[in-house]
């Protein structure tokens, strides 16, 4: 089996286990954390940085709700979807995360923009070097938008797969 091959293999392995691990915390209210945790985990999309991020045009705000970045990684004798208590608590003292939590400005739908013309500013309040994104619609109107960076090594097929898992956040509370 080719490199390529094997990749692929053992990204489709981590993406379909997602909605089963997804019900382990249907109830907590930073289940997003636990979602952008895993794709953006060596063993999945291998992000090197994330940010997960609402545009709210009712409420005029566009607001960040999680945040990943390699070097803050949990580390915890399990799958942190299986310690959630120590995950939570892990991800409370991130210090990107909670940067990114902290994020709140006025909505770029409700402006009129897109959210591609927000990026660059963003990227900078947020310390992305080179940031892609995707945005997508989400339930009630809202606009999910994810910020995020990838190695130069990165493999091509990932961001197709990325544009269909990044939909799951529609089911996770967000504000």
């Amino acid at each position: 089996m080719e490199d390529h091959e094997k990749q692929e293999k053992e990204l489709l392995q981590c993406l379909i286990t997602i909605p089963k691990k997804m019900m382990f915390v249907h109830g907590i209210d930073n289940s997003a954390e636990f979602l952008l945790h895993s794709l953006c985990s060596s063993g999945c999309l291998n992000v090197t940085k994330a940010a997960f991020l609402v545009d709210n045009p009712d409420f005029d705000q566009l607001r960040g709700v999680a945040g990943f970045v390699h070097t803050e990684a949990y580390q915890g004798e399990k799958d942190h979807w299986y310690e959630p208590e120590n995950f939570t608590k892990h991800m409370g003292s991130s210090l990107f995360n909670q940067k990114v939590r902290s994020l709140l400005q006025k909505s770029v739908k409700k402006e009129g923009r897109t959210h591609a013309q927000s990026v660059e500013s963003l990227a900078k309040e947020l310390s992305f070097s080179n940031p892609l994104h995707a945005s997508w619609p989400m339930k009630y109107d809202n606009q999910g938008l994810l910020l995020f960076e990838v190695d130069a090594n990165h493999p091509h097929f990932f961001q197709e797969h990325l544009e269909s898992m990044i939909h799951l956040f529609g089911f996770c509370p967000v504000f």
